[in-house]
């Protein structure tokens, strides 16, 4: 079978809705004999990605290798396609292959969704930072909002969407009703990350007046002690059933005074064996989740951006989540979901993410507390994110209370794909090496088991009195000398200068 692909480029200002933008395509056979032929055509946006596609950071010439493909079918009505690229390059940057891709929704379940918003990827922009836009449901139990400790007055919306070619005629079948579904208490299983769906027979609140508009819609507005922290679902209900567009959305009206939340290493201790570190950064945030995949071998994810505003009570910070690999000199980071951090005290927050197209959402707390362990006389504020200035793409993280400290390694297996290593021992500062651990455990998504641990290798830390970039004590260099146990393969070894990535912390 032969196929032919082309791309055309839509001129400045060409007005949506895009189907009514025509192209003419001719298809010649040059043959003598008479064959029939398909013409399909694809709409590719640069904003909102409709497919992710995750790969080794690197591959010897001529080797077989796996990719992993994840889609985004919000939007897609069903037996849809929607269509991407894959495109691989050589290690000097050349296009090597670009192979068309194109996804189906067979209409038969949806997943749970988070109201996170979009982000445009070539803009660096959010928008609709609380909504989702489904095609084609009759009704969605699974799409959630975690609303922060201090929020007073939230507007929930259920609205009619209007992305598709034709709009019903007026009557029921416009209509759509709003269910809303408040956290409970004690709330969701903390030792299960997957977001189970909800009926409207558990609605607290419900908004179901008669409007059969163009553009029908919903709201309630929940205020006061009935605005209780944690999930909510926000349930988008066709009056009649039958399958329409649909947009759920949360607008924040009122917050309280913000908790004091603290930067630092945080864990769910239903679920220990995973975690992450979310630092202060001058006006970012930034957070490095170590966790598994599937196969139980350890990866981790990269997030960073601005701090949280007043806009949304200084308590509530977003993120694409991104993915790291290593083509043996330089790493590269691909979004692979979107994960949200809901402040729920001083030291708690709940985590929420997309991540390769399945939700999840976890508490997470602290682990440790405040104060500073002694250092030539005086406290030693070092817990934090570190790197290596002069080769930046992997990195540590340390953590130090009084009695022990642990670090966690961030670096790369022989295929370039991202991988971490945990250490720990008695803090002492004369004694600089520690053993370091290569866990198995379980992904974000899989039941929590017991992780078994290898050791595989030595870092070696050295603390000195004047560490990078603030001169204060603290890491100066950092060793990793390490070989990975099977299934994993590869060593890794880099001994640099350190500095600090991170904010100080105040030995709070």
């Amino acid at each position: 079978m032969a196929t032919c692909d082309f791309e055309t480029i839509l001129p400045q200002g060409t007005q949506f809705p895009i189907y009514q933008t025509r192209f003419d395509v001719r298809a010649t056979n040059q043959g003598n004999v008479s064959s029939q032929f398909e013409i399909e055509s694809y709409v590719l946006t640069t904003g909102e990605a409709t497919g992710v596609f995750s790969g080794p950071g690197r591959v010897a010439a001529n080797d077989e290798f796996r990719v992993r493909a994840t889609h985004n079918l919000r939007l897609t009505p069903p037996n849809y396609y929607l269509a991407t690229f894959l495109r691989i390059y050589s290690a000097t940057g050349q296009l090597v292959r670009e192979i068309p891709v194109r996804f189906r929704w067979d209409g038969t379940d949806y997943s749970e969704m988070p109201l996170l918003g979009s982000y445009d990827p070539v803009d660096k922009k959010w928008s609709d930072g609380a909504a989702a836009s489904f095609s084609q449901r009759g009704i969605h139990g699974g799409t959630f909002i975690d609303i922060p400790v201090n929020a007073t007055s939230v507007t929930f919306r259920a609205r009619r969407g209007d992305f598709s070619d034709e709009l019903p005629g007026p009557g029921a079948a416009r209509d759509i009703d709003l269910y809303l579904v408040p956290a409970s208490s004690p709330g969701p299983d903390p030792s299960q990350s997957r977001v189970v769906k909800v009926s409207t027979a558990a609605a607290a609140f419900q908004a179901t007046t008669f409007d059969d508009s163009a553009y029908s819609s919903e709201n309630i507005t929940v205020t006061g002690p009935d605005l209780t922290p944690g999930r909510w679902y926000v349930m988008p209900v066709s009056k009649t059933g039958e399958p329409m567009d649909m947009t759920a959305a949360v607008k924040f009206n009122a917050f309280g005074p913000a908790p004091d939340f603290q930067a630092g290493h945080y864990f769910n201790p239903s679920r220990s064996g995973h975690g992450a570190f979310l630092d202060f950064a001058g006006d970012q945030w930034v957070m490095v989740w170590y966790t598994y995949m599937k196969d139980g071998t350890p990866t981790w994810y990269y997030a960073a951006g601005p701090a949280p505003t007043a806009e949304v009570g200084n308590a509530i910070w977003q993120s694409p989540l991104y993915r790291v690999v290593w083509d043996g000199n330089q790493s590269f980071a691909y979004g692979v979901g979107i994960g949200r951090v809901t402040v729920q005290g001083d030291d708690s927050f709940q985590f929420s993410y997309i991540l390769d197209g399945e939700a999840g959402s976890e508490t997470m707390v602290r682990l440790g507390g405040p104060g500073c362990v002694p250092y030539n006389g005086n406290g030693l504020d070092a817990t934090g994110h570190w790197f290596s200035p002069d080769k930046p793409g992997f990195g540590y993280s340390a953590q130090f209370e009084p009695g022990t400290e642990i670090h966690i390694a961030y670096m790369y297996d022989a295929k370039g794909q991202p991988r971490w290593l945990y250490g720990q021992k008695n803090y002492n500062p004369a004694i600089s090496a520690v053993n370091m651990l290569q866990l198995s455990g379980f992904c974000p998504l899989c039941t929590a088991v017991p992780t078994t641990t290898t050791q595989v290798g030595t870092l070696v830390r050295t603390l000195g009195p004047a560490a990078a970039p603030d001169n204060l004590p603290g890491l100066t260099h950092m060793s990793l000398n390490a070989t990975l146990a099977p299934p994993l393969s590869g060593t890794w070894s880099e001994n640099l200068p350190a500095g600090l990535l991170s904010a100080r912390k105040d030995c709070r």
